[in-house]
């Protein structure tokens, strides 16, 4: 269920986004509709949710490493990359949208996220290692703790 809400998250909103562009009266605007009116990257979070279900559909420990180290990617590389250009190319139009909608995380308030995204991305990152660690040489990392 997950990989499935993830994926039309992800694919519902750069659909919009591309038709939304597209229209003439939107020219020169910073897309704050649709389902970017609750998280500045849904597709990002999308992303997290369609590989968190793949991670978990598996059934192995193994997956779950990529959801864990995406959580640091998506926050401390992704994200802030993403969110240092939109700054750029909507210097009117930027600052006040993102003061009113969390980057990555839907539903939790700006000023939360900032402390919530770094606690979250860090214990993705020790997620990662620590999935890493328990995989074994089946699941093609070579890593085994026993």
């Amino acid at each position: 269920m997950l990989y499935f809400l993830g994926t039309t998250i992800s694919l519902s909103y750069e659909l919009h986004r591309f038709w939304w562009k597209r229209q003439p009266e939107n020219k020169g605007k910073l897309h704050t509709v649709f389902s970017a009116a609750f998280v500045i990257h849904p597709n990002y979070f999308g992303d997290l949710l369609t590989w968190t279900g793949w991670g978990l559909a598996t059934g192995t420990i193994c997956a779950m490493q990529f959801p864990c180290g995406m959580l640091f990617w998506l926050w401390y590389i992704f994200a802030a990359n993403s969110d240092a250009y939109l700054a750029q190319r909507y210097p009117d139009q930027f600052p006040e949208y993102s003061s009113k909608t969390p980057s990555f995380l839907p539903f939790v308030p700006p000023r939360v996220e900032k402390v919530l995204g770094h606690v979250t991305a860090l214990a993705g990152l020790a997620g990662f290692v620590f999935t890493s660690l328990q995989c074994s040489a089946a699941c093609g990392t070579g890593y085994y703790v026993g």
